[in-house]
């Protein structure tokens, strides 16, 4: 079911950069970006960030309840969540510049971990996270990291992501 997804994500990545015209498609390919945004407890959605800089709160016993990611120049992408009382959500996959999101919002439950991938030859990430009582956590690195923590009842409070190749 996930090659499915894959090939049809792809197909349509190609399909949108020949819609798009080859100077678009061009330098969308150029550019390579990680940019992201939480939604937390009491607050609601915070401004986008990118490329390392730190989404959410440290020190304020804060939740992360959501998450949204986007992704330019990798291709293919893909971005879950572990909630309380849920447990991990489905992977979701998107093409180069759209927008995921993962986790809940409107229910009050905390996420525990935020997993994002780039795919086995895309390239490699980095992650932070700060968690409650735990604090900062990391680097996480990898071609898929995950950043938090499973069956801890820990709620992620903070994170950062960056593309490094």
């Amino acid at each position: 079911m996930k090659n499915l997804w894959r090939s049809l994500l792809m197909v349509c990545s190609v399909l949108a950069a020949g819609l798009a015209g080859p100077a678009t498609a061009q330098a969308a390919t150029e550019e390579v970006k990680i940019c992201y945004r939480a939604h937390l407890a009491n607050y609601g959605w915070q401004k986008w960030k990118c490329n390392g800089e730190f989404a959410g709160t440290a020190g304020e016993n804060r939740a992360v309840e959501a998450v949204e990611v986007q992704i330019w120049g990798k291709g293919t992408f893909s971005a879950s969540a572990h909630v309380r009382n849920e447990g991990s959500q489905i992977p979701q996959f998107a093409a180069s510049g759209q927008v995921i999101r993962v986790g809940t919002v409107g229910k009050a439950l905390p996420m525990e971990s935020l997993t994002v991938s780039l795919g086995q030859f895309n390239g490699t990430l980095e992650g932070y996270a700060h968690i409650q009582n735990l604090g900062w956590v990391g680097p996480y690195r990898g071609y898929a990291v995950e950043v938090g923590t499973r069956g801890q009842v820990l709620q992620l409070e903070g994170f950062s992501l960056k593309i490094l190749n």
